[in-house]
């Protein structure tokens, strides 16, 4: 349940014990509302969140729901041949909210996942993992009349390519490859290439399912997951780490964990002006129910825990 593959990366810790300090639980709002427009899934149907709302309106069944710049439009993925367990082909749908008016955008004979709006509104970037294995970060216009590969795994010295996130000026994308964070511009040359041990220290673990995010407020911090030791039930029912929420400053070279030791955190996102953070999650306790995940809202100093909704991969 816990969706992670894992690579550890034993580096040096570059902080002291104190740095990532962690609580047992967090104070927790339940079924509150958000001050954010939101979108997320349940694996097989999606739904949108008006700010200030507490009921979400269900939309259209797909997975990895994307919602536009200016609020109007949610993209999506869904495979053209649903009968299939594993589908070759995905269509890349863009629903209007108000209308519900849906259109096909694109179409790939591939795995989609990671779809995502620029912060210009003017492209969509995604991950393609074909049937010969290879993974492509791609971006496609708004109206799905272009289409440009960006770059592909194995290509300059990047090994695979995971979590794409826009950086905040829409000119380059972030993504990893459980060794290093690259930023790449729209011509797919790589900017810069970090080594992921720097940021994430001694004993832990990067796994495809982490995600690089800058804030749109302050280009210096970068919300991660990672992951780390769970609690006695965690690793008892799963047999497996958990997954914790991180934030790190590019300038200090100093990270701080937010989530608490008994919380999975998964698929975080800045909210539009950069003083929340969404993610998705559930506690060590609820791990074992049918669908434990849900949709929470935390500040990056680890305060003001809020539970929005039962669902994951949340966007604004």
């Amino acid at each position: 349940m816990c969706r992670i593959a894992i690579l550890v990366i034993g580096l040096a810790s570059l902080l002291p014990v104190g740095a990532i300090a962690q609580r047992r639980a967090q104070p927790i709002t339940p079924a509150a509302s958000s001050t954010d427009a939101l979108v997320f899934g349940d694996r097989t149907w999606f739904y949108y969140l008006a700010p200030n709302s507490t009921t979400p309106r269900k939309l259209a069944k797909g997975n990895f729901p994307a919602l536009s710049r200016d609020g109007k439009l949610v993209a999506y993925v869904t495979p053209l041949d649903a009968t299939k367990a594993e589908p070759e082909s995905v269509s890349i749908r863009v629903i209007d909210i108000a209308s519900g008016k849906n259109s096909g955008i694109f179409e790939a004979k591939a795995w989609a996942s990671h779809l995502t709006w620029s912060p210009k509104g003017d492209w969509l970037a995604l991950t393609l993992a074909y049937l010969n294995g290879k993974r492509e970060l791609e971006v496609i216009s708004a109206d799905g009349s272009s289409k440009r590969k960006i770059i592909g795994g194995g290509e300059q010295d990047a090994n695979d390519i995971f979590g794409p996130v826009w950086a905040p000026d829409g000119n380059s994308i972030f993504f990893q490859d459980m060794e290093n964070l690259f930023q790449v511009g729209l011509n797919g040359r790589v900017i810069a290439k970090t080594p992921l041990g720097v940021m994430v220290g001694e004993k832990e673990s990067i796994t495809s399912s982490d995600t690089f995010v800058p804030s749109p407020f302050d280009q210096n911090l970068l919300a991660y997951t990672r992951s780390v030791p769970g609690t006695k039930l965690f690793e008892r029912e799963f047999g497996e780490p958990n997954t914790a929420l991180f934030i790190y400053n590019l300038q200090t070279k100093t990270r701080k964990r937010v989530t608490a030791l008994d919380l999975l955190a998964l698929d975080p996102v800045w909210s539009r002006g950069g003083r929340y953070i969404y993610f998705s999650g559930y506690h060590d306790r609820e791990g074992k129910a049918a669908y434990p995940f849900k949709i929470y809202r935390i500040n990056p100093d680890g305060t003001g825990l809020v539970q929005i909704a039962a669902g994951e991969n949340p966007g604004v």
